[in-house]
């Protein structure tokens, strides 16, 4: 695997493996929050006495954000650095899916997917950013197509196991199966995750 550009500033800690896989988990959270989401719209929305159009939203108002929200992520990080954007973000994330998880109504739920989506926008705009900062750019393709895989195999599996989730725990069990996954992700990047911003 190829050795960062900047390895020099970074320590042991930050090796091209825990770049791999900290840019999996980054990229991962999106479809954790929307293809293992999936299999509990039809439950959900029958349990939450909501109309088929206010259920799709609980999805489109998810990507509207994400969309949208890059374009303010992108700046943010470069202006306040990649780590306290990434720990923010997946904070937010972690937030979101949990108040989605306990929404009462489908306009909470709503409202709890559309901040799952300006987080995911943090995380997979920093997370790019990252690359461009320590590799080249043919390295940086080699790095993130290694990345890609790794979640070509999360958005494989997360639709079984939302699935599985929802026939043996119920829909809330789906919504909350990501705020894990965030939580998991917060806790590798503040554990492994160095700066790449050089101090100006």
């Amino acid at each position: 695997m190829a050795a960062p550009l900047s390895m020099g500033r970074l320590s042991s800690d930050m090796s091209p493996v825990v770049i791999v896989v900290l840019l999996t988990l980054l990229l991962g959270i999106q479809p954790v929050a929307t293809d293992l989401y999936l299999p509990a719209l039809p439950t959900l929305q029958h349990e939450l006495g909501a109309g088929i159009a206010p259920a799709q939203l609980t999805l489109s108002a998810l990507i509207i954000a994400f969309g949208v929200s890059q374009l303010i992520a992108g700046p943010l990080s470069d202006r306040f650095g990649r780590r306290p954007v990434l720990l923010w973000g997946t904070a937010l994330y972690t937030i979101a899916c949990t108040g989605g998880a306990l929404a009462p109504d489908i306009e909470w739920l709503i409202a709890w997917r559309a901040l799952q989506g300006v987080a995911i926008a943090t995380a997979v705009t920093s997370g790019r950013s990252v690359v461009r900062d320590l590799f080249r750019p043919i390295d940086g393709a080699k790095t993130m197509s290694r990345a890609l895989g790794g979640l070509g195999v999360i958005a494989m599996v997360a639709p079984l196991v939302g699935g599985l989730l929802v026939h043996l725990l119920g829909w809330r069990s789906a919504l909350a199966a990501p705020a894990l996954f965030g939580a998991a992700t917060f806790g590798f990047v503040a554990w492994k995750f160095i700066e790449t911003i050089p101090v100006r």
